[in-house]
């Protein structure tokens, strides 16, 4: 009784904190602000999720993130084609940023290789010392691994 009342007071408090950073700090995406643009025109943005570089130009240079291309006016900083960056910016109606801060996230793609690497060895480990029993469907241990 006890370890369920303090389960519920969790998720109860876990529920508290989600919505009050809703409500008291929401997070302004880039998706909100090109569907009203003048709600949000001169709010500073956090872009951190899936952008690339499509373009680059002596002024700045264009990104796409979920399926918009918006353009970013501000010193590209060496950035090139299709890199993966982060960056802090202002959002001007309609449908551009002033950039304030650039990140460009190098070698991204072989982080996430990397970080596959100890899921893969865990699945290998766990085909190798069990086997699922066609008879009864149940995952037991292989026989050479069994201690007793």
């Amino acid at each position: 009784m006890i370890k369920r009342l303090y389960i519920l007071l969790l998720i109860l408090a876990l529920a508290g904190m989600i919505w009050s950073g809703k409500k008291y700090n929401p997070a302004i995406t880039l998706r909100m602000c090109l569907e009203n643009p003048q709600q949000y025109d001169g709010e500073t943005l956090f872009i951190g999720t899936e952008i690339t570089v499509r373009d680059v130009y002596e002024d700045g240079f264009s990104i796409h993130q979920m399926g918009h291309v918006v353009r970013v006016a501000g010193h590209p900083g060496g950035v090139k084609r299709g890199d993966f960056v982060q960056l802090v910016a202002i959002f001007r109606a309609p449908d551009h940023l002033e950039l304030q801060k650039l990140y460009v996230a190098q070698k991204r793609r072989w982080k996430i290789g990397l970080s596959i690497l100890p899921l893969v060895l865990v699945g290998i480990g766990l085909i190798y010392y069990y086997r699922v029993n066609r008879q009864t469907g149940l995952i037991e241990e292989r026989g050479r691994c069994r201690i007793s």
